[in-house]
C-alpha cells in the first residue's frame, strides 16, 4: 500500500515529500499531538482488551483475527500494529485526505475495512469511528 500511495502521489505530479511534511506548527503543538496519539492508540487497546474480557462479539471478533493471521508474538503484534498504523496513516492522511477532505477519507477508510465476515462488524464501525 506504501507502494501504492507513493505511485499515486507521483501520478498526480504531487512531490513525494509532501507526504512526509509537517504543518508549520510550534514543537510543543506537535509533540502534544504525538502524546495524544499514543495516549488515544493506548486508550483503544485497554478498552479492547476489556471489551474482550466481557462480551461475545469482542471474543468472537478477536478469535476471527486469530484464525486469519495465527498464533503471534507480541513483538510480531507490535510490528503488524506499527506497520499498518503507518502505512494507513501515509496513505490516507497524507495522500487521500488533502485531495477529498477530513469526512470522506474517513469514509473511504471505513470502507478498506469493510469484514468478509459478519463477526468483523465492530472492527468496520470501530475503523470508521476512528479514521
Amino acid at each position: 500500500m506504501a507502494l501504492i500511495t507513493f505511485g499515486l502521489q507521483w501520478a498526480w505530479s504531487l512531490p513525494i515529500y509532501g507526504l512526509f511534511t509537517l504543518p508549520d506548527m510550534a514543537v510543543d503543538s506537535i509533540a502534544i499531538d504525538i502524546g495524544i496519539g499514543v495516549g488515544s492508540g493506548l486508550a483503544v487497546v485497554v478498552l479492547w482488551r476489556l471489551c474482550a474480557q466481557g462480551f461475545a462479539w469482542a471474543q468472537q471478533m478477536e478469535s476471527e483475527f486469530r484464525a486469519v493471521l495465527g498464533p503471534l508474538t507480541s513483538s510480531e503484534i507490535l510490528a503488524l500494529a506499527f506497520m499498518s498504523a503507518f502505512v494507513e496513516e501515509l496513505f490516507f492522511r497524507g495522500f487521500l485526505q488533502p485531495q477529498i477532505g477530513l469526512e470522506w477519507a474517513a469514509i473511504a477508510f471505513g470502507l478498506v475495512h469493510l469484514p468478509y465476515r459478519r463477526q468483523l462488524i465492530p472492527w468496520t464501525l470501530s475503523a470508521v469511528a476512528m479514521g
